[in-house]
């Protein structure tokens, strides 16, 4: 998408959209724009050539009762606009965006966060859309009513000649393009800020929000805070004092010399000889063309000082919105759970996979099958590429090569996110939010209270002694309710696989499901998941073998590839990878048994 773009898109989708509204804002500023050439032009044209003509006060009369008439409608339509169009186009604008943007985002790829420049440049700014779309609109109006009153002003030197006339509207034109090429240069600085900006927001928020606060007040972490965002903040000064000399050169031509010099000083010097000395034009004309001038210089003063340098700051942010929209293509219907595979075959063949920006494989050309109906445990020390399969199963990510089959047949990235979000899914990074404990649990502003009830129930969370005040309409955490639960890790963990019981689950994907529970819990949890996922087709990825020795086959990897597959009997017979991590788990624990005994 080119860039250029973006002025145009936010123009159409508005007129698309909301066509009263541009219809309505465009004539409130050619109307508004255009008054000054009306009133301080042409009014005097009239008056002026009445009085000198000697012509009947009629006419006169006729002039002012006009004008008394022009400015009772637009000073009733400006009203109009401004007290009660205008907010509420701006309300509906505001919520068709939102909503947008929202159903757009809740379906976005993951890449788009792995790409910090599209991050900081349009994914922040979302909020703000609907105020960029709603001023991109205005200052587009704008300058078009500033135009509209810049040739009304320059009709007038049609009565004193066509030369003059043309020379005025080349040196328009001159300082129109000093004028984009100083906002590009401008656009240019500031979006080379943005990324310090962003990292001086960050430090700052860092040093007064409550997560840090424990942290700064028992550690010397806040002059590091403070450190990255003083360097933040200088690499700012050194961005904002970077070549400022060619824009402050053109900017120098087009305020001092051009509309200053030219334009303003210089028009009206060669009025007043051409007026005084050469008599070559009357009074009549000399006034008008006089207040034309003014008139010029002060829609060119709105449209450069302020207007164009404000639409090119939008300008590429508009486009970047366009793109956002644009983003997720066409979207598939969503499927019922019941048409959906249960406890499928699932086969990866000759898989790879790369993260953006990157050419290391984290995925390196794996196969493997997990048959139908059987558990199997993947397993790995860190960075192995665990995680990534997991999401190369839920389709976040399309592998950049091979196929993920199931049932036999090709599965495509659409196809397996929709699966997904179906499946009983409980990653190591879980979050819970700050919301009633249903809502959590449901995922969804409709649920079943029963089927809450028994998931609770299920995963063994009021077994854990947690006291709900309000039930299942209690707020997990206290961020907007004092009477908000606040559980432990092991406690979070328990509500978050509650979601596993809610609704059957044709799949499941358990992603370190007890990393923060003690050995108790962490059994009995291993118990209660265990009888859940009976004959369906399970992926369990764990550090903690505990859970993985039971399972129907384990695949140990390494580097993105399968390095060990087998039973956990036959893996620890091959003395391998595999073997060497239970024995060192196993040794642990037994230490940690001797001395618990050695201790009592």
């Amino acid at each position: 998408m080119r860039k250029r773009n973006g002025i145009f898109f936010a123009l159409k989708f508005i007129l698309t959209k909301f066509p009263g509204y541009f219809a309505a804002t465009f004539l409130y500023h050619l109307g508004m724009e255009c008054g000054s050439a009306v009133h301080n032009v042409w009014v005097y044209y009239l008056v002026i050539g009445i009085l000198a003509s000697g012509q009947h006060a009629e006419r006169l009369l006729l002039v002012v009762l006009g004008l008394c008439g022009y400015a009772a409608v637009t000073g009733r339509y400006f009203a109009w606009y401004e007290e009660k169009y205008k907010p509420l186009q701006e309300e509906r604008l505001s919520s068709f965006v939102k909503s947008e943007v929202l159903e757009r985002a809740a379906h976005l790829d993951l890449e788009v966060y792995d790409d910090p420049a599209f991050y900081n440049e349009t994914i922040l700014n979302l909020d703000s859309a609907h105020e960029k779309l709603s001023a991109v609109l205005h200052l587009c109006m704008q300058i078009l009513g500033s135009v509209s009153a810049i040739l009304l002003s320059l009709a007038a030197y049609i009565k004193i000649g066509m030369a003059y006339f043309f020379i005025l509207l080349i040196f328009v034109a001159v300082s129109l393009f000093l004028s984009r090429k100083i906002a590009a240069g401008q656009f240019a600085r500031k979006e080379g800020l943005t990324p310090w900006e962003r990292k001086m927001a960050y430090f700052s928020r860092l040093l007064t929000q409550r997560s840090s606060a424990q942290d700064i007040r028992l550690t010397g972490v806040a002059q590091v805070f403070r450190r990255h965002y003083e360097d933040a903040a200088a690499h700012m000064k050194k961005a904002v004092r970077k070549e400022k000399t060619p824009l402050a050169l053109m900017g120098f031509l087009q305020n001092y010399v051009i509309e200053r010099l030219i334009l303003n000083f210089g028009a009206m010097a060669w009025l007043a000889y051409a007026a005084m000395a050469a008599h070559t034009i009357g009074l009549t004309e000399f006034v008008t063309a006089f207040k034309g001038v003014n008139t010029i210089a002060d829609a060119l003063d709105q449209i450069f000082g302020r207007y164009v340098g404000k639409l090119q700051e939008y300008r590429l942010f508009i486009g970047r919105f366009r793109e956002f929209l644009f983003l997720q293509g066409k979207q598939e219907g969503e499927r019922e759970a019941g048409n959906l595979p249960v406890s499928p075959q699932i086969r990866l063949d000759d898989v790879v996979f790369c993260y953006p920006g990157s050419h290391k494989p984290v995925i390196d050309h794996l196969s493997l099958c997990m048959e139908q109906g059987k558990r199997v445990a993947v397993v790995g020390r860190n960075g192995a590429g665990k995680s990534t399969l997991v999401k190369l199963l839920l389709g976040l990510y399309a592998p950049q090569s091979g196929t993920i089959f199931m049932n036999g047949k090709p599965a495509d990235q659409d196809f397996l996110r929709e699966y997904g979000k179906h499946c009983g899914i409980l990653f190591q990074q879980y979050n819970l939010y700050a919301c009633s404990v249903a809502h959590n649990i449901a995922l969804d502003m409709e649920y079943d209270p029963e089927k809450v009830e028994l998931s609770l129930e299920a995963c063994g969370f009021y077994q854990y002694g947690a006291f709900l005040p309000d039930g299942i309409r209690t707020e997990v955490t206290k961020e907007f309710d004092a009477e908000g639960i606040q559980l432990s890790g092991g406690g979070k963990q328990l509500l978050a696989s509650a979601r596993l019981y809610v609704t059957r689950r044709p799949f499941f994907i358990l992603d370190e499901p007890s990393a923060a529970m003690d050995p108790r819990m962490e059994r009995e949890m291993n118990r209660r998941i265990w009888k859940l996922t009976e004959g369906i087709t399970t992926v369990i990825i764990s550090h903690r073998l505990s859970m993985t020795k039971n399972v129907d086959q384990i695949f140990y990897l390494e580097d993105g590839k399968i390095a060990e597959s087998g039973t956990h009997e036959q893996l620890c017979a091959m003395g391998g990878r595999y073997a060497a991590l239970w024995r060192a788990q196993t040794e642990k624990y037994q230490d940690r048994r001797e001395k618990d005994q050695t201790a009592k």
